[in-house]
């Protein structure tokens, strides 16, 4: 019992002395004032008990010495999944915590205050924005298409996941829960008789990357301050999630096209506001799950920047890592998290805390190969299609096409005059093989048609360019045809843009560039992505590997990376759009190895000592392997795949290429330039005459109406 109360009994006793009415009326106030005291004592121990139970639960759990966690699949619409008794072994313990043992057992120090639960965070802000009804109301989980993607336990549809109102430790993968509204302080979510949102874990490979547990709450007020927790300005934190999203062809499929009709809805809800206030309401972040130290590249920022709302990236991995990354040591809190590209899983979890029962919902995370959308039923399979493609209505990637442009053009209104500049400093270049005097202006830049070939680093690298690149130029530039080199590994080039006065960066550069050009010719995968921001009725030509097709053994990449009877993987991009495309098979002479090896001679393994036979002596039913074959496959295995193999170009594909495409302008005995749309069937004649497969070319049909053909070749 405490002093103050001990005098009050005191004074009950000294008034026994007095006359029997004030005895009287004495007892009547002494009974009133230990009422009361015995009412405020016990109103602030429950308090400090109750607080003291919940950091001692939360204390107990983080221990592993106590907290309850009984996985329950019986919740509904959830499933259970194989994994979920590793994925939450350490949820599955039993306690039941009692209030007595709290008081006994917890310290009271100035780290672990037993008190005002109530505390007013002031250190961490409310959103500067007001109540944003807009983007509030846009639901980031509206219903997707898991097209092959059918796992048992999946959440059917859900495009992405969310969850409000976190904060992130210091450590990278501790999260906890907060309450919204300042003045109600910090708000221990998964309590008994709390709102709750689902505990989330979030598992990359075998890696647990975010970890919202039992104790995702933290009602210790003194450590939030200590740790100086910001809110972040920005509302939305969007983390992009996707196979093979370091090669710009997979990055566009996988999340530029999906995203870009995700945002469409967004900017939809949010049409009172201009683009650069609804840019500071999302921050978008790409998860490289297959190689976590994957930097951000300069496309990236290309195709982002171009989609509505669009802005730069960052990369997920290096916020969550300080390490490897650019995370700030102080605790950050989100508003709203949400996760696209990632498969979930829903759990029911019994949580015992204060005598009482709860379940309690687990989101379990992991990445996924695409964010699912619902595709247009005519476009299916966009990422790797196994049939003829409906045509007429198949529109997303001329929607994309557009939409990726039209952003560009708002964005920069002195773009034509920038392009007009690079496409005078293209021009030059292409002269200089020809005109010492190449560095000059040039009054008929509009009459010019640029041809860009597609030049890499490392792998699958041009080796003859420089011997393509004179032969062209040479052979057509007084037909006004300029052919130059294209490498986005060389930009920026300090090329001054018209309206800022100042050299573009990589990725505005990027921009200028290809919509500069009039043509682009590349290896599988070189940087041809970027075509699909090059000018209308432009033209893409795809060089395919050799790849031998009589040999009896499997060849990897043979069948989807050069076929012929429907777009190939990258050339998907260009269906429906109005953007001719085209797919030229490289001879074997392209390929720089066992140039004077036979392929009619057999192969002696038996005299084989110094390389592995690697089973090839008993493929083709036994009959064993030509030299030729020997000494590709087992001599020069790594260097002979396609995806590595470096390349040559005969000077006759770039002849053919411009008869097929700029036959008018070849031909003609005058200054008479091409036609913009050929008649189909003449067209059809030389591209399939010279060794073209049509994969999407715009052109004049029988009945005069001009739109994109597709002329495939049979299997």
């Amino acid at each position: 019992m405490s002093k103050g109360l001990g005098r009050h009994k005191t004074l009950c006793a000294s008034s026994s002395r007095d006359k029997n009415l004030i005895v009287v009326y004495s007892m009547l106030l002494c009974i009133l004032i230990i009422q009361f005291a015995q009412f405020r004592g016990n109103t602030l121990l429950s308090s400090m008990k109750e607080e003291i139970n919940q950091e001692s639960v939360i204390a107990s759990h983080n221990l592993r010495n106590g907290t309850a966690g009984r996985v329950n699949s019986s919740l509904p619409g959830s499933s259970p999944v194989a994994n979920d008794s590793k994925t939450m072994a350490h949820e599955n313990q039993q306690a039941t915590v009692s209030i007595d043992e709290n008081i006994q057992t917890q310290p009271q120090t100035a780290a672990n205050p037993t008190s005002s639960p109530s505390y007013s965070p002031t250190y961490i802000p409310t959103s500067s924005s007001d109540d944003n009804e807009d983007s509030e109301s846009f639901d980031w989980e509206f219903e997707g298409d898991r097209r092959g993607h059918a796992i048992h336990g999946l959440l059917p549809g859900k495009t992405c996941h969310v969850v409000e109102n976190i904060c992130r430790r210091p450590s990278e993968k501790h999260w906890f829960y907060f309450r919204d509204h300042e003045s109600a302080g910090l708000n221990p979510k998964h309590l008994i008789g709390h709102p709750k949102q689902p505990l989330l874990s979030y598992i990359q490979g075998s890696r647990s990357r975010i970890s919202m547990d039992i104790a995702s709450m933290h009602p210790n007020a003194t450590w939030i301050k200590d740790q100086q927790c910001k809110m972040s300005p920005i509302e939305n934190h969007v983390v992009l999630n996707g196979d093979h999203i370091h090669m710009m062809g997979e990055y566009i499929q996988r999340i530029v096209l999906p995203l870009k009709h995700i945002m469409d809805d967004y900017v939809a809800h949010s049409t009172k506001k201009s683009r650069s206030e609804m840019g500071k309401e999302i921050q978008f972040y790409i998860n490289f799950h297959q190689n976590e130290h994957q930097k951000v590249l300069p496309s990236h920022h290309l195709y982002m920047n171009g989609l509505p709302h669009g802005q730069d990236l960052q990369s997920w991995s290096e916020t969550l890592d300080p390490v490897y990354g650019i995370s700030s040591p102080q605790c950050q809190c989100y508003t709203r998290l949400v996760f696209c590209g990632f498969q979930a899983v829903y759990s029911a979890m019994e949580m015992n805390a204060t005598n009482s029962t709860e379940n309690i919902t687990m989101l379990q995370l992991s990445p996924d190969s695409t964010i699912p959308w619902n595709l247009n039923k005519h476009c299916a399979n966009y990422i790797a299609p196994t049939e003829a493609l409906e045509t007429e209505d198949c529109q997303v990637w001329q929607d994309l096409r557009k939409s990726l442009i039209e952003t560009y053009e708002e964005k920069n209104p002195n773009l034509s005059q920038d392009i007009h500049g690079y496409r005078i400093k293209l021009i030059n270049k292409g002269r200089q093989y020809v005109h010492s005097d190449a560095n000059t202006n040039i009054d008929n830049v509009k009459d010019w048609k640029i041809i860009g070939l597609s030049q890499r680093k490392g792998r699958r690298m041009w080796l003859n360019i420089n011997e393509t690149l004179s032969h062209c130029n040479k052979q057509y530039n007084e037909k006004l045809l300029a052919c130059v080199e294209v490498d986005v590994e060389d930009l920026p080039t300090n090329f001054v843009s018209a309206g800022s006065n100042s050299p573009l960066s990589s990725m505005d550069e990027q921009f200028v560039l290809y919509r500069s050009i009039d043509a682009l010719i590349g290896i599988h995968g070189s940087q041809l992505t970027q075509g699909i921001l090059m000018p209308s009725n432009s033209v893409m030509v795809e060089l395919f590997q050799w790849i031998p097709q009589h040999w009896g053994i499997s060849v990897w990449g043979d069948g989807w990376t050069n076929q012929k009877n429907h777009p190939t993987p990258m050339g998907i991009m260009w269906h429906n759009t109005d953007i001719n495309e085209a797919g030229w098979c490289l001879p074997r002479e392209s390929v720089p190895l066992c140039q004077n090896v036979s392929d009619l001679v057999m192969h002696n393994f038996s005299l084989d000592t110094d390389a592995p036979s690697k089973g090839y002596e008993t493929q083709k039913g036994g009959a064993g392997a030509t030299e030729l074959e020997h000494c590709l496959q087992v001599l020069n295995g790594n260097d002979f795949r396609w995806d590595y193999r470096n390349f040559n170009v005969g000077l006759d594909m770039i002849e053919k290429f411009v008869k097929t495409f700029f036959h008018s302008r070849v031909n003609a005995t005058t200054d008479v330039l091409e036609s913009d749309f050929p008649a189909c069937s003449d067209l059809r004649r030389r591209g399939e005459g010279n060794g073209f497969v049509l994969y999407n070319v715009i052109c004049k049909g029988e009945n005069g109406t001009i739109r994109p053909h597709h002329y495939y070749h049979n299997p």
